[in-house]
């Protein structure tokens, strides 16, 4: 059966594609310490996540995961040479419409912030913009690497990919480090567009050399066309809607007093190492197969319902361990990463409650991303975009109606009601436009089976915390191990997950034993 094979691959680049991606996350977790440490919520750290973060809001709304979901699917009906001609055709496009836009938000870097937090104070505006005229040079640089990580993810090659992000924030955790206290927010400026230089030759190493030069041939009309254009500007809007969710959150926030932003921040960023580490892998390793079966000669519906049937199941069960593990143990997450250097103690309990409450938006947050990249597998971009616009409009009224009964927790509060209605209406389209069914996926019985024995392993692992030491590393070795044994026992539950785990656990003892006896 084509299932069992097509799992194992699956589940082989998940991992390296995990690794890669989670080293990166560790090292931009450590890089928001290393700034608490460093500032400590104050009005010099909301500076610093604010030249970190508005760089990835323009980059985002431009551009995000764009690239890939437009451009995977043409380098994959293409062959070689033409597909090599596509990349270049689009990375000059990039460079040169992104350098514009560099120029021109550099020009405005203050009005830009003043619309993004208004309730920074006049100094604070005035150095924030100094600092991101410098950093917005970044932003073509990182269009750039967009371009190339998407062809890289065609040819199936994730791990230098996944790689950037760690080679990123380990060059801004080493400015950080050694740049003097009086002067730290200049090094860190320029160490931002060092790394995205850095980032971008990492990749572009990688890049597949082909013999054929058909690319250079001016005589040939250019593949790059304007229904590319036209599916790009839908799925940049969409994914730039979205990411508006945490910006207009941040924007809110800096009402609350300085530090609001940064503690705020601080709370996402330890629910995205998960995020971008673990749950959006599978989207990410799936996307050139799902465009594959869904485009050209190769559709195969049964194939593709099959596929995003398991996908939408792993998706939502180790999203949903992972919400539950990241809850319960919130304080002593929150503590080991920030319990240290310039951050209060109260600041600490503030973005340990606030962390509580997001993680619930997880599984919807994983299940919406899977939603939308097989949107944009099956070219339809439209629907995606209007129900982002839609979700993004609902999100104001929402956080100005909480945030004034939970305050600064009426904006996380506000984000899980937004991101399980974004779900929800993505797989009502999803079934209406393209038959395929999320819901029945995730009521099946190996889900509820699944969920189960999740449920009861977690329970028994919470009633262990409480008998053994609290210290803070008692307590995370014991979420790290509990987390993997209630993930592994839930897959065991289903007889599709266990026989390939046992079926390769048999083939490793079948080779000892021919080892041993060769």
């Amino acid at each position: 059966m084509w299932l069992e094979p097509m799992l194992r691959k699956i589940i082989k680049a998940g991992i390296i594609v995990s690794l890669g991606i989670m080293l990166g996350r560790i090292a931009g977790f450590f890089r928001e310490a290393v700034i608490a440490s460093k500032f400590g919520a104050t009005s010099d750290s909301d500076i610093a996540i604010t030249i970190l973060t508005l760089p990835d809001l323009f980059l985002t709304i431009l551009i995000g995961g764009v690239v890939s979901a437009v451009f995977i699917p043409e380098f994959k009906k293409l062959n070689p040479a033409d597909g090599r001609r596509l990349f270049f055709e689009g990375m000059l496009l990039t460079l040169a419409s992104f350098g514009l836009i560099s120029i021109l938000l550099g020009l405005f870097s203050q009005e830009i912030v003043s619309l993004i937090s208004p309730g920074f104070s006049q100094e604070t505006l005035a150095e924030s913009g100094g600092y991101l005229q410098i950093v917005f040079w970044s932003i073509p640089i990182t269009a750039a690497t967009a371009m190339v990580t998407s062809y890289l993810q065609s040819d199936e090659r994730f791990l230098v990919p996944a790689l950037g992000t760690f080679i990123f924030n380990a060059i801004l955790i080493l400015a950080l480090v050694l740049s003097p206290h009086s002067h730290a927010l200049l090094y860190l400026s320029w160490a931002i567009l060092l790394a995205s230089m850095v980032r971008l030759v990492s990749q572009m190493l990688n890049v597949p050399r082909l013999p054929n030069r058909d690319f250079l041939n001016n005589n040939k009309k250019r593949i790059f066309n304007k229904e590319m254009l036209f599916r790009y500007f839908q799925v940049v809007s969409t994914s730039g809607f979205l990411f508006l969710i945490p910006v207009i959150a941040r924007g809110f926030a800096s009402f609350e007093g300085d530090g609001a932003v940064s503690i705020l921040n601080f709370a996402n960023k330890i629910i995205e190492l998960p995020m971008g580490a673990v749950i959006t892998v599978i989207p990410i390793v799936l996307l050139p197969k799902l465009a594959e079966l869904s485009t050209g000669a190769n559709q195969n519906q049964k194939e593709l319902q099959s596929m995003v049937s398991v996908s939408a199941g792993l998706t939502f069960v180790i999203a949903t361990t992972i919400s539950i593990y990241f809850a319960w143990f919130s304080p002593q997450i929150v503590k080991i990463t920030f319990g240290w250097g310039n951050l209060s103690s109260e600041s600490v309990k503030e973005i340990s409650r606030l962390l509580l409450l997001g993680v619930l938006a997880l599984p919807a947050m994983g299940l919406s991303n899977l939603v939308q990249m097989i949107f944009n597998a099956k070219g339809d971009t439209k629907v995606p975009f209007v129900i982002s616009l839609i979700s993004v409009v609902l999100f104001i009224p929402l956080c100005l109606l909480f945030v004034d009964y939970f305050e600064i927790k009426g904006l996380m509060l506000s984000n899980i009601i937004i991101f399980w209605l974004l779900f929800g209406t993505q797989s009502i389209f999803l079934y209406r436009r393209h038959k395929i069914n999320l819901f029945k996926v995730l009521i099946s019985a190996d889900i509820i089976r699944m969920i189960c024995v999740l449920g009861l392993s977690s329970a028994i692992v919470m009633i262990a915390s409480f008998l053994l030491p609290s210290s803070i590393g008692v307590q995370i070795i014991v979420a790290l191990l509990g987390g993997v044994l209630s993930l592994s026992l839930a897959f065991m539950a289903v007889e599709k997950y266990r026989s390939i785990l046992l079926i390769k656990f048999k083939r490793r003892i079948d080779n000892n034993e021919i080892n041993v006896n060769s």
